[in-house]
């Protein structure tokens, strides 16, 4: 938090009193004082400052010098109470999103009412003794009462929200028996059957009971709504002030290089005065060290009574013992009769093991390395040899062969062909040609019966039979041949299932096992820029920033429209929240410029652009941004860190319009969306 108003303070200077050679020093200590690299507390510092004004005769030099000091101990206020300002609007929203959290998931509110339900069971017992005592009766009899006065005082001490929160007050008097009495009151004899009206009573009983059953954590989901926006109010009252005291920067400078009169310098104080304590003061006769002194008082008052609000309140999420007392308490026994339970059921669970085991070793020996080594065995073949995989060789020549004999047997028997002719006929056979064969088939077939008895029908038909076994064998030769070209491919396909098994399932077991690994070290996955959860906040902070000015900018008419003060808190606490992250999770390279007194980078970038902030918004219609006078690199160029934080500076800069620092966040989006990942985060 203090880097903000490090660099928000930086760029103003004091500038020392010239002293001539002639003149001895007569004011050494308050130039000492002067010069010290941290001043001491600011109580010390007026006392010195009254103690010489007693003791050293006032001369203008004295005058200059304890001028500059308290102008250097208002801009040391000024930077705390920024940091104040900034550490309670971060906590409350801090605190809001938890509450958010906890609203947002019934399992949450949940798991919350049995986290705070001992305190709750205690602070209702608490009310019901003290009204037991103040009037007079035991708590047996004040129990039996059931009067309105009780039900509302267990409501309220159950749930204290009720009883700030008026407009939620009603649900605290709806007792469990005014609840069932609504489901047990009959209905108008209006409808016919006596059916109809018993399912009737039993859908109210049931929705009342449901009711009664849900209104608990109705009012615990209600409670936590109501901390959250009590939060984001004391948020935004914080983020108010801030951005109107950061925006008096300004002020404060002229202030500074108004020497000449203590009255701008007073001013600014009694501002600061009034956003700190709330009090509306007047400055007339109060000289800058008395509204100091009151200043440096009031911070403390105002810290305490901000972390008072939140305690009282109950603002704040739970003690860490309230939070892990549930685990405390279950996981013992839980854990014991797991144990117990494993331990009795050891041998069905050393079957079920042995099981899995044998199931994942013939999983992998035969759908995984058995056909990845058939596809290494087929790569090395490369394709070679002649074996079939569906029919061989020699069957489909042999099958042809006796088709052959066949025709050429019963030709020579019915057609008396001569060697000649038996070699024309075996060259068609060899072609599929089989028409000598099937016109002594047509022939036969004229007499069916006679050719069957005394013909050549039958002999006719086997070497058709024959004729279509070869027809079938050669058609299996082409489809072994395919085969065989695209074995490799089928080999592929075979294993490709299990392979995408075994890719799923590794992938799952690397993902949790990787997972344990990182919530054991605290880690947050790629721990790249600081992990995905990281970049994801980052990437909404920014997304946030660009809403703000966004919703700003179409409510101005003119794009020079000031930014309001809640708006520009709103921005500077997301701004600080960038900066943290820069400094925590970005690379810096040694060679870039740095102040020496500081970790941070020189703040150049934002001396420069509010020395230049009137002229800019005469010049290209106030979007001139980039500073040609800026030389903040080495010869390596710029790291991620310093443009990443010359950006923050330029959106914090007051003087900058909403145009330009829209124009910066087109510039990080363009420069650091892709480096940082925000453009796979958005998708």
């Amino acid at each position: 938090m203090a880097n903000f108003s490090q660099h928000h303070v930086k760029g103003l200077q004091i500038r020392l009193p010239t002293l001539p050679q002639s003149e001895p020093p007569k004011n050494e200590a308050l130039r000492a004082l002067l010069l010290t690299k941290t001043l001491p507390p600011v109580e010390d510092v007026l006392l010195l400052l009254s103690d010489s004004a007693k003791s050293i005769e006032s001369d203008r030099e004295h005058d200059a010098l304890v001028y500059a000091i308290t102008a250097r101990l208002a801009i040391n206020v000024y930077a705390d109470a920024l940091d104040t300002l900034l550490r309670e609007a971060s906590e409350a929203e801090t605190e809001a999103e938890w509450w958010a959290n906890v609203e947002r998931s019934r399992a949450n509110v949940a798991w919350y009412l049995l986290q705070t339900l001992p305190k709750r069971i205690y602070d209702a017992a608490l009310a019901v003794l003290h009204v037991a005592r103040t009037q007079n009766v035991t708590v047996t009899s004040l129990l039996s009462s059931q009067s309105f006065r009780l039900r509302n005082l267990l409501a309220t001490s159950l749930f204290p929200h009720l009883d700030r929160h008026h407009t939620l007050s009603a649900l605290s008097l709806k007792s469990p028996s005014a609840l069932l009495a609504a489901a047990r009151a009959s209905t108008p004899p209006d409808i016919p059957g006596i059916i109809t009206s018993f399912l009737t009573k039993v859908s109210k009983a049931i929705r009342a009971a449901y009711n009664l059953l849900a209104l608990p954590f109705e009012l615990v989901q209600q409670e936590c709504y109501y901390k959250r926006r009590h939060l984001q109010r004391i948020r935004n009252e914080r983020a108010y002030t801030l951005g109107y005291l950061a925006q008096q920067r300004n002020r404060l400078e002229y202030a500074i290089n108004n020497s000449e009169s203590t009255q701008e310098l007073s001013n600014f104080l009694v501002i600061v005065i009034e956003s700190v304590s709330g009090d509306q003061r007047r400055a007339e006769g109060l000289p800058p060290s008395s509204l100091l002194n009151e200043l440096v008082k009031s911070l403390p008052i105002h810290k305490h009574g901000h972390a008072s609000m939140l305690r009282s309140s109950s603002l704040l999420r739970p003690s860490v013992l309230t939070r892990t007392w549930p685990k405390v308490i279950l996981l013992p026994p839980l854990l014991f009769f797991a144990s117990r339970t494993i331990y009795n059921r050891r041998n069905s669970l050393h079957e079920i093991a042995q099981e899995v085991k044998e199931t994942i070793e013939g999983f992998v020996n035969g759908w995984v390395i058995d056909p990845v080594n058939d596809i290494l065995k087929t790569v090395r073949a490369g394709g070679e040899g002649d074996e079939g995989i569906i029919v061989r060789k020699e069957g489909v020549k042999a099958d042809l062969d006796s088709l052959e004999r066949m025709a050429v047997s019963l030709a020579e028997d019915k057609l008396g062909y001569t060697p000649a002719q038996v070699e024309v006929l075996k060259s068609k056979i060899s072609v599929g040609d089989l028409t000598p064969v099937l016109e002594i088939y047509e022939r036969d077939i004229r007499n069916p019966i006679k050719s069957a008895l005394f013909g050549t029908l039958v002999r006719s038909l086997f070497v058709q039979v024959q004729k279509t076994k070869v027809d079938v064998d050669q058609a299996l030769t082409g489809i072994d041949k395919l085969i065989k070209s695209q074995e490799l491919t089928f080999a592929f396909v075979g294993v490709a299932p299990a392979l995408a098994v075994v890719y799923v399932f590794g992938g799952y077991l690397g993902r949790f096992f990787t997972g344990s690994v990182l919530r054991l070290t605290g880690s947050t996955g790629d721990a790249r820029y600081g992990g995905r959860r990281k970049r994801e906040a980052v990437w909404l902070l920014v997304r946030r920033i660009e809403r703000l000015l966004m919703s700003q900018h179409s409510e101005g008419s003119l794009g020079s429209t000031p930014i309001p003060s809640l708006t520009h808190g709103l921005l500077l606490l997301s701004l600080s929240q960038l900066r943290e992250y820069a400094y925590s999770h970005l690379p810096a390279r040694s060679g870039f410029l740095r102040d020496k007194d500081s970790d941070g980078p020189v703040d150049t970038f934002e001396h420069n652009e509010t020395k230049n902030a009137n002229s800019r918004t005469s010049q290209n219609d106030g979007m001139a941004i980039a500073i040609e006078e800026m030389d903040l690199f080495n010869d390596n160029g710029p790291d991620l860190r310093e443009g990443f934080l010359e950006d923050i500076a330029s959106l914090e800069n007051p003087s900058l319009s909403k145009e330009e620092k829209l124009k910066v966040l087109e510039r990080m989006w363009r420069c650091w969306g892709s480096a940082l990942g925000w453009h796979s985060l958005g998708q």
